[in-house]
């Protein structure tokens, strides 16, 4: 009958300590002359910590999918495999399990980061403007973080638009602008953002996903709609206010006799209230008002 210890030599008093097979596997073997942990035999890792370690660093990442259910699942992962590796490995730890130990610090810095769908990076941007010291192009200018906002390069954006203009006569810009105007302003409901009314940027898809969002969602999403027709668009702010405003090369016939600006930089430009139903473009605005301007592709500060 095979024997069912092994002897293994203490590197601190060189006793020579027998090892019973059936107690190294629950836990580290010490001499029995001076207590110091022997190295012995180590289990390989169990497959419950490994797919605990992986479930511990793959699942916060499912909270763009699934906040709540993804934050709590690997919450309790973590633990669990905090208890495991303390319960099986408490006397001392080898490599393995302190990269184990890494991977459920990692996942509790994930956890505790905010990452909800309304918050974003402007909650992240808007704690280092709040930090002395700290420069930037948010603490700096804030309204650059809205042109940021604007992606005319989306297929989404893109398929939307080429939608909305289907009625209008090929390179009918001012028509295309009066379309996208017409759209935001009654087919995007006007609503107010939480918390007091602090205010959350959006991407132009997820204003246009939830049909509903403030002047400045509106005004993201119009200009996005713009660009990717290629109509050169302006995001003027007036205090507590954006809008946007189409711009031309030339003055379009049909837009003679409308409200409209030139614009050193950027031609004739024509304002869209998105927050006005049935307004289309053209809509007259009150200039003294105006506290900035700019022009969404390059970002260049109009005067």
């Amino acid at each position: 009958m095979a024997e069912d210890f092994s002897y293994c030599k203490c590197p601190h008093c060189g006793r020579a300590n027998r090892i019973d097979q059936h107690n190294v596997a629950s836990r580290r073997p010490l001499c029995g002359q001076c207590r110091t942990p022997l190295s012995g035999n180590r289990r390989q890792a169990p497959a419950v910590l490994v797919l605990l370690g992986v479930l511990v660093l793959a699942l916060p990442v499912s909270q763009w999918a699934m906040p709540y259910l993804g934050r709590t699942v690997a919450l309790w992962a973590a633990v669990t495999l905090a208890w495991l590796v303390l319960r099986y490995y408490r006397a001392t730890f080898d490599a393995g399990w302190k990269v184990m130990l890494a991977m459920f610090g990692v996942s509790v810095c994930l956890l505790l980061y905010d990452r909800s769908p309304e918050a974003g990076v402007l909650q992240m941007a808007k704690m280092t403007s709040a930090v002395p010291g700290i420069a930037g192009p948010l603490r700096d200018d804030p309204h650059r973080d809205y042109l940021a906002a604007v992606d005319a390069r989306d297929p989404e954006i893109n398929v939307l638009a080429s939608r909305l203009v289907k009625g209008c006569a090929v390179r009918d810009q001012a028509c295309e602008a009066d379309s996208i105007a017409r759209f935001v302003a009654d087919r995007i409901d006007y609503r107010n953002d939480p918390d007091g009314g602090r205010d959350y940027i959006k991407p132009p898809r997820q204003t246009l996903a939830a049909a509903a969002g403030d002047c400045e969602d509106k005004t993201i999403l119009a200009v996005s709609l713009l660009e990717t027709l290629g109509i050169r668009s302006v995001m003027v702010f007036e205090p507590g206010h954006v809008y946007p405003m189409a711009c031309f090369e030339q003055t379009p016939e049909a837009l003679r006799g409308k409200a409209g600006r030139q614009i050193a930089g950027a031609g004739s430009c024509y304002a869209l209230e998105p927050t006005a139903e049935n307004s289309g473009l053209g809509v007259e605005k009150d200039t003294g008002r105006i506290e900035v301007a700019y022009l969404v592709k390059g970002g260049q500060r109009l005067d």
